[in-house]
C-alpha cells in the first residue's frame, strides 16, 4: 500500500525523480496482494493488480536514500542485517508523531476489512508528512 499511495501522492504533487519501491523483509515473490488490499488501493486510484513482492537485499538497501518501515522489528532486522544502512532507516510513522501513539504500522494480514482500512489511513497520514518536509526542503 506505502509504495502505490507514495508514487501517487509524489505524482500529484509534481514531484519527479524519486524512485519508490517497495520491499519486505520476509515477502516472498510468490507473495499476492491481498483482494481487500486490491480494493482498497482501486478506491484510492492506485493499480496493484501487477505488484510483486521482492525481498530486501543488501544491495537494494544501500542503494535507498532513505528506508521506511512500519514496525520496530523491521528497522531491528534491517540495523542487524545491513548495519551500514542504518542510519537512512525510519519507521513511517516517525514524520507523523502523535503524542502518545505508537510509531508502529501493524501488519493486517489476514485481519478484517477494517483492520486493513485503519492501516491505509496510517500509511497516508505518514507520508503525507514525509512529502510535507520534502516539500520543505
Amino acid at each position: 500500500m506505502a509504495e502505490g499511495l507514495l508514487k501517487k501522492m509524489l505524482d500529484k504533487k509534481g514531484i519527479n525523480g524519486v524512485d519508490v519501491s517497495s520491499c519486505g523483509t520476509s515477502a516472498l515473490p510468490s507473495f499476492k496482494v491481498p483482494g481487500v488490499v486490491l480494493d482498497l488501493m482501486k478506491e484510492e486510484g492506485v493499480d496493484l493488480t501487477k505488484h510483486k513482492a521482492r525481498y530486501l537485499t543488501k544491495e537494494i538497501a544501500e542503494a535507498s536514500s532513505l528506508i521506511l518501515v512500519m514496525e520496530n522489528a523491521h528497522k531491528e532486522y534491517i540495523n542487524l542485517k545491513f548495519p551500514e544502512s542504518s542510519k537512512k532507516v525510519y519507521l513511517l510513522k516517525e514524520f507523523d508523531k502523535k503524542n502518545g501513539e505508537s510509531l508502529e504500522i501493524s501488519d493486517p494480514i489476514g485481519q478484517a476489512e477494517e483492520i486493513y482500512i485503519k492501516t491505509k489511513d496510517e500509511i497516508k497520514g505518514g507520508l503525507e508528512k514525509l512529502i510535507n518536509i520534502l516539500e520543505d526542503k
